[in-house]
């Protein structure tokens, strides 16, 4: 569980579900989209971060792997524990339990 003396420091959340949007966005809010983020990777180098079918590639098999050991009693487990944060407005995330 995050501190809450953290929070005020928080101004960004990303989340895996969105990770290319949430990375331009970012970029973009601090100035580094057109340097960093927008142009650059894949095969070519001309895709925009997290575009390049590599990248979905990789996110993909992280999400299996997350699977394998990530279990829905585990799952379960990790939400109870950070219920609280769940529920922080500022993190913004959808809990899969009800309640």
């Amino acid at each position: 569980r995050i501190d809450d003396k953290f929070i005020p420091y928080i101004n960004f959340i990303g989340h895996m579900d969105t990770v290319s949007a949430d990375t331009e966005r970012l970029l973009r809010q601090v100035g580094a989209w057109h340097p960093y983020g927008a142009v650059g990777w894949g095969k070519n180098q001309s895709e925009a971060v997290f575009q390049s079918k590599s990248a979905s590639i990789r996110v993909s098999e992280a999400k299996l792997k997350l699977g394998q050991y990530y279990t829905p009693e585990l799952e379960e487990r990790a939400e109870k524990l950070y219920v609280k944060d769940y529920m922080h407005p500022v993190f913004n995330v959808t809990r899969s339990l009800d309640g």
